[in-house]
């Protein structure tokens, strides 16, 4: 665990370092809103899914990843509380991992 926490705190730095370019969230809100509704292409997905979502992400509300789960064909939807938008919340990392392995698990034997 000391190996992954060290690791996680590195990939923490990162985002943060990555995460205020104002010209970058300007291209990319303009391409989430160019490229319009995506239900049709997500119903052709025949993969299974997992969909991860925090109840405090100030950008993407949790029943837009609820949106996308009902358009997937086998998806499995958790809103984790406490967390907002990104990867940089160390204190939940135990929790993604916890999901991942699980979905691993379940649907890739």
């Amino acid at each position: 665990m000391i190996t992954i926490y060290r690791h996680g705190i590195e990939i923490a730095g990162l985002s943060f370092d990555r995460s205020f370019y104002p010209p970058g969230f300007m291209r990319q809100s303009v391409a989430m809103l160019a490229d319009g509704n995506r239900r049709a292409r997500l119903e052709k997905v025949r993969l299974p899914a997992l969909i991860l979502h925090g109840d405090l992400d100030p950008l993407v509300q949790p029943a837009h990843g609820q949106a996308i789960a009902d358009a997937l064909l086998d998806a499995q939807m958790t809103v984790l509380p406490d967390w907002g938008h990104g990867l940089d919340y160390p204190k939940l990392w135990p929790q993604f991992v916890e999901h991942l392995a699980r979905f691993r698990r379940e649907t890739m034997p």
